[in-house]
């Protein structure tokens, strides 16, 4: 074999493991692509077991006021009360996938944005239509992914022009 031979395998090794690099990005985000749309067409439907069986036993969440629940039977029971309250009838839709950060273990750190329906909260007050950005940590379970941990936090529209991030200088 020589040099220019040994040169061109290289290249073409360099180029599979790059397309592998790729082939597993992608798989990942059709993982998280998944397991959001799964997560916001069970609410939609009003499913809440199939919107929880995408979560870890041990799972945390914290809810868009703050509120820190763990393990999967209390994140359930308390979306269920809320549910039941005042989210009946409430549509999501999933906005946007903002981010997908692969985790070394397969998982992944995974920011998207969901649109919300106006509905009634406990003190009577109708909350308008929103934007809510969610941020979930993903683990491997099998050959899917499950929620281990989410906050779901409202975004303030007229913060958005003031992101010291955002700001062009």
């Amino acid at each position: 074999m020589t040099r220019r031979d040994f040169g061109g395998l290289a290249m073409g090794a360099v180029a599979m493991v790059g397309a592998v690099k790729v082939n597993a990005a992608s798989t990942l985000e059709a993982k998280v692509d998944a397991l959001l749309r799964l997560h916001v067409d069970a609410w939609n439907r009003e499913d809440l077991d199939a919107m929880f069986a995408a979560f870890t036993p041990d799972a945390h969440w914290i809810n868009i006021v703050g509120m820190h629940w763990r393990g999967r039977d209390e994140v359930a029971r308390a979306h269920r009360a809320f549910f039941d309250i005042m989210f009946r009838g409430v549509k999501q839709r999933l906005v946007e996938t903002e981010s997908v950060m692969p985790l070394p273990d397969g998982g992944a750190v995974v920011v998207a944005r969901l649109a919300v329906d106006a509905f009634r909260q406990p003190n009577g007050v109708v909350k308008p239509p929103s934007e809510d950005r969610l941020t979930l940590v993903l683990v491997p379970r099998g050959k899917e992914l499950a929620i281990a941990h989410g906050a779901n936090v409202g975004i303030v529209a007229d913060a958005q022009a003031h992101d010291p991030a955002r700001r062009k200088s």
